[in-house]
């Protein structure tokens, strides 16, 4: 492309760059080696998009604070409810349950867009939701 003025290297994410996957030049949004990082006036998704923060709305806050209501009420419904011995299990399990999203949503850029698109609709167990 005669726009580029630098060596090609390959996107990511590959949506980052327009029309191939190697090139010098970004999507809106996009800048930086690669096109890995986020312009100014948008933030990164748990997908590792580049999202405009003027796209941010309301509904997904109300959508979080509604969730985190749920599983905390949740967490203590349990806390009444059950014995001790189950309460470790189940903490274990959600403890090792988010740190298994976390990492997998790190990793995602590297697997392709299936894994992305799973990760990040397990991050909202992680209350890390695209508003």
């Amino acid at each position: 492309n005669e726009d580029e003025t630098s060596v090609p290297a390959q996107c990511n994410p590959t949506k980052a760059c327009p029309g191939s996957k190697i090139t010098s030049v970004c999507e809106i949004g996009y800048e930086g080696r690669m096109c890995g990082e986020c312009s100014a006036g948008f933030y990164r998704t748990a997908a590792f998009e580049c999202a405009s923060c003027q796209d941010a709305s309301d509904s997904g806050l109300y959508f979080v604070i509604i969730a985190a209501g749920a599983f905390f009420g949740l967490i203590t419904l349990a806390v009444i409810l059950l014995d001790d011995s189950y309460l470790d299990h189940i903490v274990t399990m959600l403890v090792a349950l988010q740190q298994l999203v976390q990492i997998g949503s790190t990793a995602s850029a590297r697997l392709g867009p299936v894994a992305q698109d799973v990760f990040g609709y397990l991050s909202l167990l992680l209350f890390d939701y695209n508003f």
